[in-house]
């Protein structure tokens, strides 16, 4: 297989981004038990600190749900629980603090263009390839 241990695919919320391309790529790379997701979400708290999200008491209750979601979405590829990832906050700033913090040697992002680095025209995902420090891999995804 490949010489990378650790691959993490950055994966969209958006329902129609489903990350399959991503996953496809990485599965392609090595096998499902070297391959990490990672789904940042904005923060769910929105003016008095009330959730913006309804059927969660709290935001670590809405957090296990969200992830048991993704979980539950994830299944069909057999990556592991443990290697599932669901953060709020700043995509490229959660992105890149779970990519530091297991050691991850390639980072598959989504990319909506098909102009290679010049295609990336949000600042998201901008971000996240400027401030890498591990190898990045951009696919086209429509």
């Amino acid at each position: 297989m490949s010489g990378y241990r650790l691959i993490t695919v950055a994966i969209s919320p958006e329902e129609h981004l489903d990350g399959a391309l991503l996953l496809e790529r990485a599965l392609k790379l090595t096998s499902a038990d070297a391959v990490q997701v990672i789904q940042v979400c904005s923060h769910p708290v929105i003016g008095e600190g009330q959730l913006d999200q309804g059927g969660a008491e709290d935001e670590g209750t809405l957090k296990r749900m969200l992830r048991d979601e993704l979980v539950n979405k994830l299944s069909r590829y057999h990556i592991a629980a443990d290697n599932i990832w669901l953060c709020f906050g700043e995509p490229a700033q959660q992105i890149h603090r779970i990519c530091r913090d297991t050691d991850s040697d390639l980072l598959i992002i989504g990319n909506r263009e098909h102009h290679g680095l010049k295609g990336l025209t949000t600042i998201s995902a901008s971000a996240i390839v400027k401030a890498a420090r591990l190898d990045v891999l951009t696919i086209y995804s429509p």
